[in-house]
């Protein structure tokens, strides 16, 4: 379980860096466990928007179907907790996110 927000945001990116960034800019102290599931939430945003190749591969391993999941329920958890997210929408092969 996650104990701080920066914590609770690498759940999802383990860039520790990305983590402290995408958390300063959202006015989240990272050090704090006041807003877990927010930050949590922005992790699981950050997670779908980012492009999961790794070497030799020629496909991402996190499938369209599965980003989409989760940034529905990313929206969700941020929508519960007064923050409407709209990024502009993107369909990839056929699957609205």
């Amino acid at each position: 379980m996650a104990t701080t927000n920066k914590q609770a945001f690498m759940i999802y990116v383990q860039d520790e860096a990305k983590a402290v960034g995408v958390l300063n800019i959202r006015n989240i102290d990272p050090e704090l466990s006041d807003k877990n599931a927010i930050s949590s939430a922005w992790g699981m945003v950050e997670k779908c928007m980012s492009s999961d190749y790794s070497q030799g591969r020629t496909s991402e391993s996190f499938s369209t179907s599965a980003r989409a999941l989760m940034m529905r329920q990313a929206r969700e958890i941020l929508r519960n907790n007064g923050i409407f997210y709209f990024p502009k929408q993107s369909t990839v092969n056929g699957v609205i996110w």
